[in-house]
């Protein structure tokens, strides 16, 4: 144990303390109060249909062990549709995993769905029957127990241990416990997780995110290189966060480090491959459009369209890359005139609408959205 960490939990909310720090902050990855409850009533309202569901606290993941037993409401409406809203709406019975906040007239109220997202996208409530997943969010949740009820000085060791756990929820989310945890070898044990080519993409995602924040050296290094290459040329068709990769390559893009010339050629690289998903893919296509508006070089990202428009195999994938130039790409004059003589030797007339329609909106002037 090269360095001492510890964490102390509160009545009411959960703290993170750190050697380096020396004082308390709040954890944003271990909710104030977790538990698991069952909805025990139903209340309808009307009019407008709206529902108070009332729930009974089963298990307490985190927080105190006298919160067992103690009952919360939630509300929503008979569609569950609308702002903040339970959808579909709860059922007598039903289980899920919740973060939980406590009022300081003592009312426990949900801490809102996606507030705490223990960074792996699942979003809480977890609700059994809903979320498919569910599973995966309550195992998470017993590891987050054994880990916050372990003696300060094992908790690294533990974290060190779940990153590498077969539950992709688990592992993401000890990435994120790790670096909380802080310590001289936190970023060193990360680069060399981040080496790792068998673990899935939802971990892999975690590591980029917190190396970036972290490590200065991260964002233009060969290893991060490395794992954005695999990520578009290994097969991980199987891997239920697939299409993560292509929201990290977009973020990593806008606010990441990531240059919109080296997005291009990943993304190239990814329709070259063809190891990703045909949706993935087809989402890869509007993500070339997208670079143009943030680079400001319309060329690169229409000389990629142009490419896969008039070569891929799959009409979907080409019809995208249709779209993606019609509703991203600046056409300048040059670029009209390059795209009429291509128009001509398409014979696909789906994409050849949609480039016509490009080049009818350039002329009149209409600005890209």
């Amino acid at each position: 144990m090269k360095y001492a960490a510890s964490i102390l939990v509160l009545p009411f909310c959960c703290l993170v303390f750190t050697a380096q720090e020396g004082l308390a902050r709040r954890s944003k990855v271990v909710p104030e109060i977790l538990v698991e409850a069952r909805v025990v009533g139903i209340d309808v309202r009307e009019p407008g249909g709206r529902i108070q569901a009332q729930l009974e606290i089963q298990h307490v993941y985190v927080g105190p062990a006298d919160l067992k037993g103690a009952l919360f409401s939630v509300r929503t409406t008979k569609s569950g549709m609308g702002s903040n809203r339970l959808h579909p709406a709860p059922k007598e019975n039903e289980v899920g995993i919740w973060a939980l906040h406590k009022k300081e007239d003592g009312t426990l109220v949900s801490a809102g769905r996606g507030y705490y997202r223990l960074y792996t996208g699942l979003g809480l409530p977890s609700r059994r029957g809903v979320w498919p997943r569910y599973e995966q969010t309550r195992i998470l949740a017993e590891r987050i127990e054994k880990i916050m009820a372990a003696p300060a000085e094992e908790r690294w060791t533990i974290a060190q241990g779940y990153t590498r756990d077969p539950i992709p929820e688990v592992a993401a989310w000890a990435v994120h416990f790790a670096r909380e945890l802080g310590g001289p070898d936190v970023v060193e044990f990360i680069r060399d997780l981040a080496k790792d080519e068998t673990l899935g993409i939802l971990v892999q995602v975690s590591i980029d995110e917190v190396l970036f924040k972290i490590d200065p050296d991260w964002g233009q290094s060969k290893d991060r290189w490395a794992m954005f290459d695999r990520w578009v040329t290994k097969d991980y068709s199987d891997d239920p966060y697939v299409g993560r990769i292509r929201n990290r390559l977009d973020l990593a893009s806008q606010h990441g480090g990531l240059d919109s010339a080296l997005l291009l050629i990943l993304l190239e690289r990814a329709f070259k491959a063809k190891t990703l998903p045909a949706s993935v893919l087809r989402n890869c296509g509007r993500l070339i459009g997208y670079a143009s508006t943030r680079s400001g070089d319309a060329a690169a990202s229409y000389d990629l369209l142009i490419k896969l428009i008039t070569q891929d195999s799959s009409q979907d994938v080409r019809l995208d890359c249709a779209r993606a130039l019609k509703n991203y790409i600046a056409l300048s004059p040059k670029l009209i005139k390059n795209l009429k003589s291509i128009v001509e030797s398409i014979t696909d007339q789906k994409v050849k609408d949609v480039l016509l329609s490009a080049i009818n909106d350039a002329e009149k002037g209409s600005d890209p959205p």
